[in-house]
């Protein structure tokens, strides 16, 4: 089975019981999810079940976000997505109980600076490892979701999103981005609180599923400018779906 192969790779999957959990206390939190552009949402969901690969890419301003967009690929019936998911999600208790609610790929993120040669090590094993795990999910029809901005934007705008990320675009020939737009999550779960609050409805907004040829059209994207041309690009779609306020760095690119 596609799962069993998926967890050998590196996939972990989601927990049975900390995954219920996780949908009723985001239910809770969010009675309601509005959800823009479904039409788009739901011709990617068709292209996915074809086996057409998807890497979900997505603006992250709360530890709302995976669940989420969890929620809403439930509701509208897609393959169930898998996130990457940086270690750092592992040093809280309640962020590691929300990682193990997904679908998860464990990565190293550049952001968490290796302390010994060991680490360096570990870093190595781990992001290898989440290639071939990434690989395998586009290969099977999974959504492979990612933060490009490598962590929460603690101001809700866009940062600067980290051009390494584009290696997962270009991991299968026929991959395709959707991208998405996410606001009312700092609300949900503000990043200065260790619990969600009730209260305000989360929304997203999903653009057209687009081929990474027509992405990188006219660029090197093996190149170090390319990629980050090719992420920039990607970064726009995501931005061209957030309400102006939310745009950052993006506003006027």
């Amino acid at each position: 089975m596609i799962e069993k192969e998926l967890r050998d790779a590196g996939v972990d999957q989601q927990r049975r019981t900390s995954g219920a959990a996780m949908d009723l206390l985001l239910h809770w939190a969010t009675p309601e999810i509005g959800v823009r552009g479904s039409g788009n949402l739901m011709e990617a969901r068709d292209l996915m079940r074809e086996g057409v690969p998807h890497l979900v890419v997505a603006n992250h301003i709360s530890n709302a976000d995976g669940p989420v967009i969890k929620d809403v690929f439930a509701t509208y019936q897609l393959p169930d997505p898998v996130f990457l998911v940086g270690l750092k999600l592992n040093q809280q208790w309640f962020t590691r109980f929300m990682a193990s609610g997904v679908n998860g790929i464990p990565v190293w993120p550049d952001t968490l600076e290796p302390a010994t040669e060991s680490d360096r090590d570990k870093k190595s094993q781990v992001n290898a490892r989440a290639a071939q795990a990434s690989k395998m999910v586009l290969e099977a029809g999974h959504p492979l979701v990612v933060f490009p901005e490598g962590t929460r934007s603690r101001s809700a705008q866009l940062k600067e999103a980290n051009s390494k990320v584009s290696r997962y675009m270009l991991m299968h020939p026929e991959t395709r981005v959707l991208p998405l737009g996410i606001w009312n999550t700092e609300i949900v779960f503000p990043v200065d609180r260790a619990l969600p609050k009730r209260g305000t409805n989360a929304q997203v907004a999903v653009g057209k599923s687009t081929p990474v040829s027509l992405l990188g059209a006219g660029i090197d994207m093996e190149s170090t400018s390319g990629q980050k041309e090719l992420m920039d690009r990607t970064m726009k779609l995501v931005a061209g779906l957030l309400p102006a306020e939310y745009r950052g760095v993006y506003s006027n690119r």
